[in-house]
């Protein structure tokens, strides 16, 4: 929508010999150099395989640098509603459940299935870290060993830290650790 929008005033001549100022067209300049979504008052812009959030001066900037010299305050203001009307996306449409974005791809958390990162993925939040099936953590399983040495309890351990990943609480878990002293209660934690 936003690429016929603006081409539609990309095209617009001159009025009485001078330019016209069209912040729709300014708007699809921004977006052809990187998606761009609105919601929950914030702009984010998409870089890296994910939404990053996308600050009204870092807006500001850009406009300048596309209007330059002739921008004024008022430019910069219509742009940046245009942009939040262009670009708006329902706050439930982002970041959606059961989907792990990570510096390599996306996990489907319940398929298991990986996949290359999209703009039509609408993630704001990205893990630090990458998916690599092959890889074991010995650290990890040698201290969850340690922590608990029933099976059962050990992959309970693990599920929990499963959803301390999730981007959203529509788990909604809740876990209490207890028991005696010396069972590795503060050392989960």
């Amino acid at each position: 929508m936003e690429k016929a929008v603006s081409q539609q005033h990309r095209e617009s001549g001159d009025q009485e010999g001078g330019k016209k100022f069209l912040p729709l067209a300014y708007v699809g300049k921004i977006c052809d150099q990187a998606p761009v979504i609105c919601f929950d008052g914030r702009a984010y812009r998409y870089e890296g395989g994910v939404y990053a959030q996308w600050y009204p001066e870092e807006i500001d900037q850009q406009i300048i640098q596309l209007y330059w010299p002739e921008v004024q305050t008022s430019h910069l203001h219509s742009v940046r509603e245009f942009l939040t009307s262009v670009c708006f996306q329902r706050s439930e449409k982002v970041n959606p459940r059961g989907l792990l974005n990570l510096q390599n791809g996306l996990l489907s958390m319940q398929a298991g299935d990986f996949e290359p990162h999209s703009p039509d993925i609408l993630s704001t939040v990205q893990s630090q870290t990458s998916f690599r099936p092959k890889d074991e953590c010995p650290l990890w399983l040698r201290t969850v060993k340690e922590i608990q040495p029933n099976n059962e309890a050990r992959l309970l351990l693990a599920q929990i830290f499963g959803y301390c990943l999730t981007p959203d609480n529509s788990h909604q878990k809740g876990f209490i650790l207890h028991g005696d002293g010396a069972n590795g209660k503060s050392l989960v934690k």
